[in-house]
C-alpha cells in the first residue's frame, strides 16, 4: 500500500480468501488516498450489518458476497416460475423479466393492444428467430418467443405466474438442501415471500444457524440423499427443490 503506483490508484479491489485481510486492504486503501474500494465477505456476520455501518466504519463501498448475490438470484427465479433470466435495476424497485411463452399461455396469439397488463409493466422487447422486435400495437407473441417485461417485481411475479397457470403453480412450499452461507441467506428470503420453508443439512453448527435465521421454517439434521429420509419429509409435496451444499455431485444427485 506504500508504493507510489498503488496510491495513484482510482479503485482496489480486495477479493482474497480472507473477509478480514480485504477488510484491512480497503481500510489502508482509504487511508492512503485510494478513492473506491469494493471487497469481497463472505461471513454472515458482517453481511448482517447495515450497509452504512461497513461503509463508515470499514471504509468499503462496494461489499459483494457471491453467496449472497446466488441466494438472490434463486429467490429471483423462484418467485417468477416461468423467468430465463430476471435482473432488478433502481435498487430491485424495477424488474426486467424475460420469459419464453408457453403454447398454451394466454397471451400467445393476441396482438399487444388486446393484452390487459398491469399498469406498472409494459411488454419492452420481442425476440423471435434470433430477431428483435420492438413491439408495437398490432405486434402478436407467438408460442416460443421471448418476451421482455419491466416493470415492479410484485407485478411481474403476477405475470409470470399467470402466463403458465395452466400447467405450473407458483411456489408455496421449497425444500433447501443445504444449510452453508447461500442457504442461509436464501432461506430468510423465501421465507419472508411466504413461502413454507423445509432445510435439510447433515452439519449440525449449520443446522443450529439456520435455526436462529428463520421464524417459521423447519430444519432437519439429515442427509439430503437419503430418499428414504426425503420421501418422509414430504419431498414429493415440495413445489421446489433447492440444493445449495458445496458438493457440486450432491446437488445434482
Amino acid at each position: 500500500m506504500r508504493s507510489r503506483d498503488a496510491s495513484k490508484s482510482d479503485l482496489l479491489v480486495a477479493v482474497t480468501a480472507m473477509d478480514e485481510v480485504n477488510i484491512i486492504a480497503c481500510m489502508l486503501a482509504k487511508k492512503n488516498g485510494i478513492p473506491h474500494t469494493i471487497a469481497r465477505i463472505r461471513d454472515p456476520k458482517f453481511l448482517s450489518e447495515p450497509v452504512d455501518y461497513i461503509k463508515e466504519n470499514f471504509d468499503i463501498d462496494l461489499v459483494l458476497s457471491p453467496e449472497l448475490i446466488t441466494a438472490r438470484e434463486i429467490s429471483r427465479l423462484v418467485m417468477t416460475p416461468s423467468a430465463i433470466n430476471v435482473e432488478d435495476f433502481a435498487k430491485g424497485r424495477v424488474r426486467l423479466l424475460e420469459m419464453k411463452l408457453s403454447p398454451r399461455s394466454p397471451f400467445a396469439h393476441k396482438e399487444l393492444k388486446d393484452i390487459t397488463l398491469p399498469p406498472s409493466v409494459l411488454i419492452a422487447l420481442i425476440l423471435r428467430d434470433h430477431h428483435m422486435i420492438i413491439p408495437h400495437g398490432s405486434d402478436r407473441l407467438l408460442p416460443l418467443d421471448n418476451v421482455y417485461f419491466l416493470g415492479n417485481p410484485e407485478s411481474l411475479a403476477e405475470i409470470s405466474s399467470h402466463s403458465h397457470a395452466k400447467y405450473q403453480r407458483r411456489t408455496k412450499k421449497a425444500l433447501i438442501i443445504g444449510a452453508g452461507r447461500t442457504g442461509q441467506a436464501l432461506a430468510p428470503m423465501l421465507e419472508k415471500q411466504g413461502i413454507s420453508v423445509k432445510v435439510i443439512d447433515n452439519n449440525e453448527d449449520h443446522c443450529q444457524q439456520m435455526v436462529e435465521r428463520l421464524k417459521k421454517g423447519m430444519v432437519l439434521l439429515g442427509d439430503g440423499t437419503d430418499m428414504d429420509m426425503l420421501t418422509q419429509e414430504g419431498v414429493s409435496e415440495a413445489d421446489t427443490v433447492i440444493c445449495t451444499t458445496k458438493d457440486e455431485r450432491l446437488n445434482l444427485m
